[in-house]
């Protein structure tokens, strides 16, 4: 997050250090902090949602932004140990094999994607089969040097997705966490590799989209669905509710 107010960093650093969260230096940033949250499993996730809401608002509140940056970002580290080689392959071609999709779901710019989070690396090296190979090749050792990836495998213990815009808003930061949750188990799915493709995730999360909601909002509701490569026409729509409306009085 960054500040254009006067206000006491060390002091709402302080107070964001506790059970939940901490917050570290980023040199990226002219006038803030890295918020770090400690590991959480997705069931604490979905029942703590209230306390990470006070957080952000707090942040709002004390004049912090992320969003209108060009420095802030939000990243969602995984545990490797939670991949087998061929699940993380998968998950790689979601991200590298379909890079307008990837920069679509991020928010950012193409040029700020580029700097911070790439598909490049994958899009350079050649044919479709080419790229499977390299893609197949971080799987294989869960490692690759440049950090500045869409999914950044230099971390030790974690895979690293970097691809999202900056921001303090709840639905936003519940959406890219559950992105990357959906993201996870859609690649463990017994779906065929070649169906692993942003049209198929979609039609994953709208039959999951309890588990998934702001998730489900933004691929199915989103305003902007140019460049998404996602063929909505196969997307299934929600049935209309079976309830009756409610009547008050006669």
């Amino acid at each position: 997050v960054e500040s254009k107010d006067s206000v006491n960093i060390t002091q709402v650093a302080n107070a964001l250090t506790n059970k939940m969260h901490y917050v570290k230096h980023d040199g990226s940033l002219r006038y803030g902090f890295e918020i770090v949250t400690r590991p959480f499993t997705w069931e604490w996730f979905k029942n703590n949602q209230d306390e990470l809401t006070r957080t952000l608002l707090f942040l709002r509140q004390k004049g912090f932004s992320s969003h209108g940056t060009q420095t802030c970002g939000m990243h969602v580290h995984m545990s490797k140990d939670a991949f087998s080689n061929f699940q993380l392959y998968r998950f790689l071609r979601l991200f590298y094999s379909y890079p307008k999709f990837t920069q679509w779901f991020s928010r950012r710019q193409k040029d700020q994607l580029d700097h911070w989070a790439s598909t490049n690396s994958i899009q350079g090296c050649g044919d479709a089969r080419r790229q499977s190979r390299s893609m197949s090749n971080r799987a294989k050792y869960k490692e690759y040097d440049n950090k500045y990836e869409a999914v950044n495998l230099r971390p030790k213990n974690t895979v690293e997705v970097r691809i999202f815009r900056g921001t303090l808003n709840e639905n936003s930061v519940f959406r890219n966490v559950e992105f990357c949750r959906a993201a996870y188990m859609f690649v463990k799915s017994p779906t065929s590799t070649r169906h692993i493709t942003p049209t198929e995730f979609t039609k994953y999360v709208a039959a999951e989209r309890k588990e998934y909601p702001n998730l489900y909002h933004q691929l199915l509701h989103s305003g902007s669905r140019q460049d998404s490569e996602i063929d909505f026409t196969q997307v299934p729509k929600p049935k209309p509710s079976k309830k009756k409306p409610l009547t008050i009085g006669k």
